[in-house]
């Protein structure tokens, strides 16, 4: 230890490359909090403000100026409690093209703050109104910025860690002020490999940072949280996820006891297929940490299938029925409501998963990322044999050679379909995403919105599902009546709603059916109208649309029935 103490201090006297290098030697250990308590009180008294990095933070080349400028032009701005340069694990949206944002959660990975701000923190935990006089609305109000803040404070007032940024946290919190941050990192944290006292081994990983070589931020004046980038910040920072303050010791027992927890629910509706089920089931290891969850639909003698079929009484297999036939829907919401795992993946009772399945889920089972799209392979079910090629455009894409964003931006957009890919529990339940209840298209709907509000999406190039095609099932004989046709087009007009409302993708999904609609039943093209028109829609866009895949001398009916979509 002391010849370890000795080589950081003769290297820290050969630095150079410095206006001026003041070095403070402490004869003793002083811990963690009460040393950076102590040399920030020594800088900001002199010079009025601080800017602090650790010794496993490594700087992006504009960290200082970031720092400096932000320091200079939020300096009386009362909101703005301090300056963090990283971004650790969460993301921003897409659409979001600021170059800095406030939030909830105050960051110690490189930071900066004001001898004002310092000066009002309170180190004494004992006296904090949320332990003297707690409430559930105090600790909700700490949580904003993630639920790992409140257990970590605990730990802190009960001697089981040594941190001054949890308190420091908790008084920006107190003050109702916030940590301005950058929409991207300006620091890299390379402590996360278990060598630290404070933090044990984590896949942790910043975001990529700004580009090295040219200085692209630009502040603003005008600047507030943004509701999406704190639902993300408190969804990263979820027990039991976030535990890496805690000792390397303490995350290894806390494991152990996650190991028979279940980390995969794989949810499958079914209708009289019973057979097909079973090769489905046949495909999926049988592993405690993977809850499988079959829905039926009220098929006939239902309660006869467990008798004949000995995979249905497998280990940790559950299965369920509707009540009444309500489709699949139905069934895969009632799947949902019995999940338990991290991970959800739905599958087709008459489909089945690829031979390296297991190895897939366990090479990505500590994604960060919320949705995790994979390849499929196209298959006759009487005879896997011969391929097809229905969906066959997200193949095409997921191997093209279009950039990384434009890619994950057309899986988000276009993927309306529920298998092939892995969405993360906590997305489905913050934002209580649930399957339409109707017949036809019932799982468009459910897949965009998770793509439109998956805050980050992979896409691996591996196969993992395969699906068949099947004389009988609902997608073998599409759009044959108008019924179908029309609930279709409903579908697909939300659809079209969604990515407008989220800004991510310019596609028209109402138009794939509309023009059908119009050439086979009038009154059902109006139907579709009021459609668009209660989903917000642009009808004026509709219209040109429509009126360019219609012949000229047909615009008079055509605009007949714009009006009577209006009126009746």
């Amino acid at each position: 230890m002391f010849n370890q103490i000795a080589e950081v201090r003769k290297y820290i006297q050969s630095i150079g490359g410095f206006k001026g290098i003041s070095i403070i030697e402490s004869p003793t250990n002083k811990g963690l909090a009460n040393s950076v308590i102590q040399g920030v009180s020594e800088v900001i008294e002199k010079h009025g403000k601080v800017i602090v990095v650790e010794d496993d933070i490594v700087s992006h080349p504009f960290f200082p100026r970031f720092m400096n400028e932000a320091l200079e032009r939020y300096e009386k701005v009362h909101q703005v409690f301090a300056i963090s340069a990283t971004m650790e694990r969460f993301h921003v949206p897409f659409n979001y093209n600021k170059d800095v944002f406030l939030t909830y959660r105050f960051g110690s990975w490189g930071w900066a703050t004001w001898k004002d701000r310092w000066d009002s923190v309170n180190w004494d935990i004992g006296t904090y109104p949320i332990f003297t006089q707690p409430s559930s609305a105090q600790i909700k109000k700490m949580n904003k910025g993630g639920e790992d803040l409140w257990p970590m404070l605990q730990a802190q007032k009960n001697g089981e860690i040594d941190s001054w940024a949890i308190r420091m946290g908790y008084n920006m919190t107190l003050q109702n002020r916030l940590c301005l941050r950058p929409s991207k990192s300006f620091v890299d944290n390379i402590g996360m490999d278990g060598s630290g006292i404070h933090c044990g081994i984590s896949d942790c990983q910043l975001l990529p940072s700004y580009d090295r070589d040219a200085y692209q931020v630009h502040l603003i004046d005008r600047i507030g949280p943004n509701d999406a980038i704190t639902k993300n910040i408190a969804s990263v920072f979820a027990p039991p996820r976030a535990r890496y303050w805690l000792p390397s010791q303490e995350i290894e027992k806390s494991d152990k006891e996650d190991a028979d927890a279940i980390k995969y629910t794989i949810i499958i509706p079914h209708y009289d297929i019973p057979a097909l089920l079973v090769r489905c089931l046949h495909s999926i290891p049988t592993r405690k940490d993977i809850q499988i969850i079959v829905v039926d639909d009220c098929s006939p003698n239902f309660e006869t299938f467990t008798e004949f079929y000995e995979e249905l009484s497998r280990p940790f297999l559950e299965l369920y029925s509707t009540g009444k036939r309500m489709g699949a829907g139905s069934a895969r919401n009632v799947g949902i409501e019995h999940a338990k795992g991290d991970w959800i993946i739905f599958a087709d009772a008459d489909d089945y998963f690829t031979e390296n399945f297991e190895n897939l889920l366990i090479d990505y089972s500590n994604s960060d990322v919320d949705i995790i799209y994979f390849k499929h392979k196209n298959v006759l079910s009487d005879n896997p044999q011969i391929e097809s090629s229905r969906c066959h455009e997200f193949n095409d894409v997921m191997t093209n050679d279009w950039l990384k964003e434009e890619k994950e931006l057309f899986f988000r957009c276009r993927h309306n379909v529920p298998w092939a890919k892995m969405i993360r529990k906590n997305l489905i339940d913050h934002y209580h995403i649930r399957y339409e209840e109707v017949k036809y298209s019932n799982d468009v709907v459910f897949n965009i919105k998770a793509g439109c509000l998956a805050q980050s999406v992979k896409l691996v190039n591996q196969t993992l599902y395969v699906l068949t095609e099947r004389q009988g099932s609902l997608t073998s004989n599409n759009c044959q009546s108008i019924e179908e046709l029309l609930q279709r087009a409903e579908a697909h007009i939300k659809m079209q709603a969604i990515i407008e409302q989220y800004g991510y993708y310019k596609e028209s999904p109402a138009m794939w059916f509309l023009p059908t609609l119009y050439n086979r039943d009038k009154k059902a093209f109006i139907s579709a109208l009021k459609c668009c028109r209660s989903s917000k829609l642009s009808m004026k866009k509709i219209y040109h649309d429509m009126a360019r895949t219609t012949r000229r001398r047909t615009h008079p009916m055509l605009i007949l029935l714009f009006i009577l979509a209006f009126i009746q």
